[in-house]
């Protein structure tokens, strides 16, 4: 599971790091981005599983990085400011902590992540042998005039 840390305050972000370490040691950490600019450019070069975000970075708003990039993958929001809540869920979020963050609520929050993610695992894997169940294996067609039963 790759993962990406969105902090502009260098101790937050190390302690979100510790914490995630914890919680799933064999996860890969991407880094830490601190701007807006630096998570764009990243982000349209490279894929990630999940990213942890603060809503204010260095240069301005997290939201300001979804405006030009589709979130293609779920957000944690991890931030002080509780005002933003609503705007964060319209987006690919799947929890917003307050900090100073606990390893239990960030621990749940992983848990709810890997739920969501294992169930949409599960329904590909459904459908893929459903199909792999109902396909044919003989086919009855015309060519020329002539009817083939290949």
């Amino acid at each position: 599971m790759n993962y990406l840390i969105l902090e502009d305050e260098q101790w937050a972000a190390e302690r979100l790091a510790s914490l995630i370490s914890e919680i799933r040691p064999e996860w890969n950490s991407l880094g830490v981005k601190d701007s807006v600019k630096s998570a764009k450019t990243f982000l349209k070069q490279q894929a990630v599983d999940l990213i942890f975000v603060d809503i204010n970075l260095g240069d301005g708003l997290s939201f300001s990085i979804f405006q030009d990039i589709t979130a293609q993958c779920p957000l944690i929001f991890t931030t002080a400011y509780d005002q933003y809540a609503i705007k964060a869920f319209k987006l690919n979020s799947i929890d917003y902590l307050l900090k100073p963050i606990s390893k239990e609520e960030l621990s749940a929050a992983i848990n709810k992540f890997e739920s969501l993610n294992s169930s949409a695992v599960s329904d590909w894997q459904k459908l893929i042998k459903d199909l792999k169940n109902s396909y044919k294996e003989r086919f009855f067609g015309k060519h020329g005039r002539a009817f083939k039963n290949d």
